[in-house]
């Protein structure tokens, strides 16, 4: 049997320390959740992760309308940091996962043994 394998990273710590944690009513009594549209806070999710990471926008700015039409700048990324970024925020899944089942931020190596994760031994 293969084991799911995870290496939680200090910035999947640093992007889940930033988390905006919500009461959301459901059918019976609701449940806590991160907000799925601002997960980190005010700033779209791009920025907040490309940030964490360390990789810098272009200084260019392009002129956007959102969906409400409202007007305003955005910065540029180049392709490979959004591919980027969008991959590690959905890594922020099991980075939650593990540090719920674990009960620890320790960056390393996690395995997933059928039941729970678990930190591997160095």
């Amino acid at each position: 049997m293969i084991r799911p394998r995870f290496r939680l990273e200090a910035h999947h710590v640093e992007l889940l320390s930033r988390a905006t944690v919500q009461w959301e009513s459901g059918p019976s009594s609701g449940a806590p959740c991160i907000n799925p549209h601002l997960p980190y806070g005010t700033r779209p999710p791009l920025q907040v992760v490309a940030d964490a990471l360390g990789l810098e926008h272009t200084r260019e700015t392009r002129r956007v309308t959102d969906q409400d039409g409202h007007a305003g700048y955005a910065s540029v990324y180049p392709k490979e940091t959004i591919s980027k970024c969008y991959a590690v925020h959905r890594e922020t899944e099991l980075a939650l996962a593990v540090i719920l089942s674990t009960r620890s931020f320790d960056p390393g190596w996690y395995c997933h043994d059928g039941t729970r994760w678990r930190k591997e031994a160095r």
